[in-house]
Formats: C-alpha cells, structure tokens, sequence
C-alpha cells in the first residue's frame, strides 16, 4: 500500500505511534530552527555520513542509529564531491609512494 499526505516515504514504524518515535520529537526542534523541510531523516543521513567520514566502524554506526541490517545502513552512505575529493587525495598520497 503507497503512503500519500503527511506519511508518504515512512516506514511503518514511523508512523505507527508518532509520540513515540524521533520523528514525533523532531518535528518541533527542526520547526523553531527556523528550516522548515528539515526532518529527522535528514539529521540522521547526516551523522552516518559523518560517522563513515571520521572512521567510525560500520557495525557502530549501526548501533547508533538503529539499523538492523547493512543495506539499511549502506544507503546513507551517500557519496558526494567532498568523498570523491577525499578518494584523490588517497589516492596521489599513494601514487607517490611512502614518506
């Protein structure tokens, strides 16, 4: 069955008791920051990406944020020019050999 409205793109989980999840408490704090599209989703694609970017090993990311399973986990992993930046970066510091 596709959500439509308000819940469209939820899980079920989400939207079974709103007072009970993140997303239920986060809609205050992102409405007085003044962003009005800023969901909770997007505050936690963010810390994942910023736990992979700091080294922070999978299995932990997924601990902290409630992923169960690695494809969960796996699609935040959201790459964009700052990872392809930081892969060049690897790459010319190992092209050009150790010291």
């Amino acid at each position: 069955m596709m959500r439509t409205g308000r819940n469209a793109g939820m899980s079920s989980t989400a939207t079974a008791s709103p007072s009970k999840t993140c997303v239920g408490r986060g809609a205050k704090p992102a409405n007085e920051s003044g962003v009005p599209d800023l969901r909770f989703h997007d505050l936690r694609r963010t810390a994942v990406r910023n736990m992979r970017r700091a080294g922070v090993p999978q299995v932990v990311r997924m601990k902290i944020s409630g992923h169960k399973i690695d494809s969960m986990e796996r699609r935040y992993n959201i790459v964009d020019g700052d990872d392809l930046n930081i892969a060049k970066t690897l790459m010319e510091k190992r092209k050009k050999g150790p010291g």
